[in-house]
This record gives structure tokens, C-alpha cells and sequence, in this order.
């Protein structure tokens, strides 16, 4: 792909691209309202579902005394190998103020991402025009996979469309502007690989599409830093890149033409899942409502007609003022690239392989939907820009209602709590209050399956917080084979101690294995553990308590 030819254009320069001042006009702070209570009403709506899950609880464990897999002078900096610890510090306060709850671990998030949202609104702002950025934040703000995925923070991956909402932001305003260098978005690099490691993959996909599509700007900008600086600089950015490298390259795989091809197609289709709220729906949802589909692929279909269309309108245009928009097909390109290199990445790695993977795509589709809308309706000079205006607007009111329609359908299914599946249950604070009564007088908790005891160790009050014991791992990898297995079945059943042990429905379980292994293991200790009488008819359609006894 060759680069666009044209001159940088500075932010306060006027031109046919809709490069306004710095300055926002009244109004539009008025006006930014709409999108962001319209995401805040509908990420909020019914915020106890789905329930608090286990990965969701996980990156902010260390905020209820769960330790953190690296810290620095008691400071938890990983949760785990490539997940930062940034939202854990947050926390503390915020339950020490409003306790553990769906909306004092969800609205924070929410609340981030209301900020991804306004510097979407300053980015589209700066390319196109506040009118034009005014309806991209609605279309962002209605965004299925943007809503729930903020609402669960699934991956994690609020602090990561921030930091890349931001660092394209900065970006181009480097780019746009007549700044020399651009520190503060390798700043945000830093910050966003540690966030997560897969931020990589849009830090390569920036990296590679700005090289690519603004060569000439860089180069221009380039020739007036001072050769020191410059030198430095380099060395640093190659040290920084062959230290990603050493990190990922192991978890990458060999390409392979038909294999490629299949996973392409693949991360395809669940991007358009991704986009129409399907592939969230189907990871809680028990049964998938049959929600519109075409909202997903027909974005990127109307960027390429529209940037079509915009090309064959300059083409049939005469006069200088109906010169292409290099601007804004430079940005539209930009985009589009980006979105081809993340998903090759994402196709490359064996790991990759959901919805929270997918998001990193969100929202180069819209903005480059977006700049070439625009390059089409200002391809038409007179009375047919209004009504080229008019079929977009149609167009984008259309797909608007079909996702607000499959939003309501969400909405309708979870209001079915047994529709949901053990994991993603509301019902999980429920439990946590059920053995809040019932625990004071056991000795441990322990969690039979994977997914439940970070949520118990956070909504259990303190002192029963402290006897959960989430071995399931111990269950699922037991075997009457081992030669330990009897001093396994002895620790986890200790025949002095009166003990709770909880897992999901056996009609829903996630490790079936633990289940049986738990029977198996009980059986060899020669501890019975009979169910919980007490436990509520509601409960028991999701969950398992037992109780044992000691002798």
C-alpha cells in the first residue's frame, strides 16, 4: 500500500478534511451528554447481570486481599504473567467506602470507559467535524460488544481501549500538528503492555500502519530533531521492540497457508459475533436470542463501498475545489490498516481465541466507516451532497435500531436468572450471602470447579472470606492412581474438621471431572458429605453445597 502524497496540515488550519480549531463550542458539551448517559443507561441497566464472574473478579483480587502474582515492595504489580495489576489499585477505596458489590466493581469501569468515549468524540472531532464526531460517539455508545464487554470488563479490556483510544488521539495529533516528537504515546505503550501483554499487538499495528500511510510526515518531522536525540530514541524503540519480540515471538505460530486461512476466517466470524453482541450472549446465555447479524459485517462492507464511491465521485468532479480529501482518506486508510494487521495478529496467535480478543478491533471499523462516509458525501458538490447525507443517515439509523433491537432482546433474556449459565449466574451473591449464615460455624470452604471462588472470596463477609479454599484444581487433576492420592483426599476431607464444599449444577457444570473426582475423593477419605438441606430451591438450580462433618 503506497502512502497518500499531501502536505501535514496543521489542527488550526481550515480545510475540505474538517481540521477545526482546539477550541469546542458550547453546545457540543451539551451535546457529548446524549452518547455518554445513553452508554451509561444501558451498560447500568440491570448491572447484576450477568453475575460477577471469575476472570472479572480476578484482575482486581489484590483490592480483597487475594495476593497478586508480582509485587513490589508490597505493591501488586502483575496478577498474573501478562495481566497488569492497575484496576486492584483502585478498589481498596472504593469497597472500603461502598463494600463489594456489582455496582462498586462494574460503574468504575463504565465510568473509563464514558472516558474512551469523549477522547473518541476529540479524535473524530480533529479528523472530520463535531457534528460528524457527535454521531460516531452515539454509534460507539450503542455498540453491543462495547457495551457488555465495559459492563463485565471481559479480558480485562476497559483500561486497554482507553489507553488506545488516547494513543490514537495523540497520534494523530502528532502527526496533524507541528510537534517534533511524540513521547507521551510510548508513554502509553509502556502503560498499555502492562495493562495487558496483547496490547502489543495494536502497538505493531499502529507502529507498522503509520510507518506506512504518513512516511513522508514522520520523515519531515524527523529531519529536525537533533541527531542525538534521535540516536537515543532509536536505540530505545529497537531495545523496547526486541524485548516484545523476545516476549511474544515463542507464543506465536508458524504460519501456514491453510491453516492461516482457516483462523482468518474464523476471527473473522467472531468479530462479527463481537459486533452484533452474539459471542458474549453465547459465553453467559444458556440459550442465544436470535439477535440481527448484519450489523457486524456491514460496516467494513459500507467502508469499502463508500471509499469506492468517494473515489469515482472525485474522479467525475472538475475544479480544484472538488479535489480529493487527502486528509481524510489518508486517516481512512490508516484505519483500515490497523484493522487488517490486528487481525492477522490475532490469527497468529495460538492463545487468541474470544470476544475479548476481537474487541482490540473496536473501533477502527467505525472510524474508518466514518472518514469514508465522509470523503463520499464531500465527493458530491450541490443539491446531491444533501441527499447522498440523507441515505447515510438512513443507513445509519437503520443499523442504530437493529443494534438497540438486539440490546433489548439481551435485556429481555436476562431477565430469566436460570437462563444464564452456573458462572455467569447473578445468583453468585446470593450464595455468598447463603454462606455467610451457613459458614460461621465450618472450619473451610472449599471451591469444587474453576469459577467460583474469586467472586466468594470478595461478596463473603471477611471472616468467611478467609476459610474459602479454591482448590479446583486439586479435584480436577486428582486421581485414585497416584500414589499421593490418599494424602490429597486426606487434606482437602480432614476428618477433624466440619467443612463446606461448593460447585456448580451438576446439569451445568464447567469441570465435570472435579465433580467426580469430589465423589471419588470424599468416598476414599471415608468422609461423607452429604448436601446442604438449607440450601434455597432458587440456589440449588445452580449450585451444590456440601457439608461434612467431624468425627
Amino acid at each position: 500500500m503506497q502512502p497518500v502524497a499531501s502536505s501535514p496540515v496543521t489542527p488550526q488550519s481550515q480545510s475540505k478534511g474538517g481540521s477545526i480549531g482546539p477550541s469546542w463550542a458550547k453546545w457540543e458539551f451539551a451535546a457529548l451528554l446524549i452518547p455518554l448517559l445513553t452508554f451509561v443507561t444501558l451498560a447500568t441497566h440491570n448491572i447484576h447481570a450477568p453475575g460477577l464472574y471469575y476472570d472479572e473478579m480476578f484482575v482486581i483480587s489484590p483490592g480483597f486481599g487475594v495476593g497478586a502474582y508480582k509485587t513490589w515492595f508490597g505493591v501488586p504489580i502483575l496478577i498474573s504473567p501478562y495481566v497488569g495489576a492497575y484496576k486492584s489499585w483502585v478498589y481498596p477505596p472504593i469497597f472500603a467506602l461502598f463494600g463489594v458489590s456489582a455496582w462498586s466493581i462494574r460503574l468504575p469501569a463504565i465510568l473509563v470507559s464514558c472516558g474512551t468515549l469523549v477522547l473518541g468524540y476529540a479524535l473524530v472531532r480533529r479528523v472530520l467535524t463535531p457534528r460528524w464526531a457527535l454521531v460516531f460517539s452515539v454509534a460507539c455508545a450503542t455498540h453491543p460488544s462495547f457495551i457488555f464487554l465495559t459492563k463485565v470488563d471481559w479480558g480485562p479490556e476497559v483500561l486497554m481501549l482507553f489507553f488506545k483510544a488516547l494513543c490514537l488521539l495523540l497520534c494523530f495529533r502528532w502527526l496533524d500538528g507541528t510537534k517534533k516528537t511524540c513521547w507521551s504515546v510510548i508513554v502509553l505503550w509502556v502503560l498499555g503492555f502492562w495493562d495487558k501483554f496483547n496490547f502489543i499487538w495494536f502497538v505493531i499495528a499502529l507502529t507498522t500502519a503509520t510507518c506506512v500511510i504518513y512516511r513522508d510526515v514522520i520523515l519531515q518531522k524527523l529531519r529536525s530533531v537533533p541527531p542525538r536525540i534521535l540516536a537515543g530514541a532509536g536505540a530505545g524503540l529497537i531495545a523496547v521492540g526486541l524485548l516484545a519480540l523476545w516476549i511474544i515471538f515463542p507464543l506465536l505460530e508458524k504460519p501456514q497457508a491453510s491453516a492461516l486461512s482457516d483462523r482468518l476466517w474464523h476471527f473473522w466470524s467472531l468479530y462479527e459475533y463481537t459486533c452484533t453482541g452474539l459471542a458474549p450472549a453465547a459465553m453467559w446465555l444458556k440459550s442465544v436470542p436470535p439477535l440481527p447479524s448484519w450489523t457486524g459485517w456491514s460496516v467494513i462492507v459500507l467502508t469499502i463501498a463508500f471509499l469506492v464511491l468517494a473515489l469515482v465521485g472525485y474522479a467525475e468532479s472538475k475544479g480544484a475545489i472538488n479535489q480529493i480529501d487527502r486528509r481524510t482518506l489518508r486517516f481512512c486508510l490508516w484505519c483500515l490498516l490497523m484493522f487488517v494487521i490486528i487481525l492477522l495478529e490475532i490469527a497468529l496467535t495460538p492463545q487468541a481465541g474470544g470476544a475479548h480478543h476481537t474487541i482490540m478491533l473496536f473501533p477502527f471499523d467505525l472510524l474508518a466507516c466514518f472518514s469514508a462516509a465522509y470523503l463520499f458525501a464531500h465527493s458530491i458538490s450541490g443539491p446531491k451532497r444533501a441527499l447522498i447525507l440523507l441515505l447515510q443517515g438512513s443507513v445509519l439509523c437503520l443499523w442504530l435500531a437493529s443494534n438497540l433491537k438486539g440490546l433489548e432482546m439481551q435485556f429481555e433474556a436476562f431477565k430469566d436468572i436460570a437462563g444464564f449459565h452456573g458462572r455467569f449466574s447473578p445468583r453468585i451473591e446470593s450464595l455468598a450471602k447463603f454462606l455467610n449464615k451457613k459458614g460461621g460455624s465450618a472450619d473451610a470452604i472449599y471451591c469444587v470447579e474453576w469459577g467460583l471462588g474469586n467472586q466468594l472470596r470478595a461478596l463473603c463477609k471477611p471472616a468467611i472470606a478467609q476459610k474459602v479454599r479454591d482448590d479446583w484444581q486439586t479435584f480436577q487433576a486428582w486421581s485414585a492412581d497416584r500414589p499421593d492420592a490418599q494424602a490429597i483426599a486426606a487434606r482437602i476431607f480432614p476428618p477433624q474438621e466440619k467443612d463446606l464444599y461448593v460447585s456448580f449444577s451438576k446439569s451445568d457444570p464447567v469441570f465435570p471431572l472435579a465433580q467426580s473426582h469430589f465423589e471419588e475423593m470424599s468416598a476414599s477419605a471415608g468422609k461423607p458429605t452429604p448436601p446442604a438441606s438449607d440450601l434455597p430451591p432458587d440456589l440449588a438450580a445452580t449450585y451444590q453445597v456440601f457439608q461434612s462433618y467431624s468425627r
